[in-house]
């Protein structure tokens, strides 16, 4: 293994590590946790540790990604093997608060699925949901809704959220002015 692999993965393993997320890599349903976390934290963080993610039978999947962690199990669980970056400090915070290293496997599927169609397969988001669907009937319309939903929470980054935030203040500026008057009329009427 390349120092360059060491440093990814020990990387993904302090992301994990700072989230809480409970890792033990003989576990199928870690091995999920791992793969779908890293699928998305990469994207929402702007890295690309590992960059052969494919669709699989869960949602992405990266077989380097595989090798690493069963190469290197012994490093989760441990904190500190990476100084992470301003970025990745504030918006591990951010996803701790919102208790994001609890979700489960299914729930990191529904979120990672769709995702990977949208960006990597350029699926729209309905035709992602369908073809979810399709892939894996198993799961419920709800769940992927919900995954959609909890998606949308964890990729907005904090520029994002800001813009946002500043769109919809400019929205409801009109009716908020509106509301105030009729305050302010109905206060003159009593």
């Amino acid at each position: 293994m390349s120092k360059m692999e060491d440093k990814s993965i020990a990387r993904v393993a302090t992301w994990l590590y700072e989230l809480c997320v409970d890792v033990d890599v003989e576990s199928f349903a870690s091995r999920i946790k791992i793969q779908k976390f890293t699928y998305l934290l990469e994207k929402l963080f702007g890295e690309e540790l590992y960059g052969d993610f494919r669709f699989f039978t869960k949602g992405p999947y990266s077989i380097g990604l595989e090798e690493d962690y069963y190469a290197n199990k012994q490093i989760f669980g441990k904190g500190g093997m990476v100084s992470l970056n301003e970025n990745e400090k504030r918006e591990i915070e951010r996803l701790k608060g919102e208790n994001v290293g609890s979700l489960e496997p299914r729930q990191l599927e529904v979120m990672a699925s769709p995702f990977y169609m949208t960006h990597e397969e350029k699926m729209d988001e309905e035709t992602a949901m369908r073809v979810l669907k399709k892939r894996r009937p198993y799961l419920e319309l709800e769940e992927i809704v919900y995954g959609l939903n909890k998606l949308k929470e964890l990729m907005l980054t904090e520029n994002d959220r800001k813009r946002l935030l500043l769109i919809l203040k400019k929205e409801t500026e009109s009716f908020e002015e509106a509301s105030l008057s009729d305050l302010a009329d109905s206060e003159k009427a009593s």
